[in-house]
């Protein structure tokens, strides 16, 4: 006789009092959304003193994270973190910036009701000032590619800037404003 194939339905990533007869299960198929159809689920084996097992599927969503300054010029080093709301439970690891951009694989995506995920970073190139951990930039995960940009401010550097005459050394009593753009 042909195994059965048996299907369970999950709310919240949970599936509770499912009764399987005992045996060796193998993955079939899923309609999680943001999960590819193929699955990456291990085949699993029930006892008769199985009390609960975890599962773990791949998600096939992308996450770009576009990181630029004022200026729209792209950050050149670093790293961003996917996290809860105020950072505190961080998910899988942290993305390197090249070249402005930094990118997650395997992301979880819902076109309906989104996944919610906040982008942290602890560090950018020695130019600017990442955006932190504490106050991660909020970002709903509704389709694959996905994409975000976020912004470094530029550090400031403290200084004294001393104004003077062109033409006629010595004459340093300037007084007034000068607007400088950059």
């Amino acid at each position: 006789m042909a195994a059965t194939n048996h299907t369970i339905s999950f709310v919240d990533g949970k599936a509770e009092n499912i009764k399987l007869p005992i045996g060796t299960y193998t993955y079939v198929s899923n309609t999680i959304p943001g999960y590819s159809e193929g699955g990456t689920v291990n085949s699993f084996t029930i006892t008769k003193d199985t009390a609960s097992l975890e599962l773990k599927i791949t998600a096939n969503g992308e996450l770009v994270i576009n990181v630029k300054d004022d200026l729209d010029a792209p950050i050149t080093a670093g790293n961003v973190q996917l996290s809860n709301s105020n950072g505190s439970v961080v998910y899988g690891n942290a993305a390197d910036i090249a070249e402005g951009k930094a990118t997650f694989t395997h992301v979880p995506y819902d076109d309906i009701n989104g996944i919610g995920l906040y982008i942290g970073q602890a560090a950018s190139d020695d130019d600017h000032d990442p955006i932190g951990t504490d106050t991660p930039v909020s970002y709903s995960m509704t389709a694959t590619p996905g994409a975000v940009d976020i912004m470094n401010a530029r550090k400031q550097v403290e200084f004294t800037l001393t104004l003077s005459d062109a033409f006629f050394t010595g004459i340093t009593a300037l007084n007034g404003d000068l607007v400088v753009n950059g």
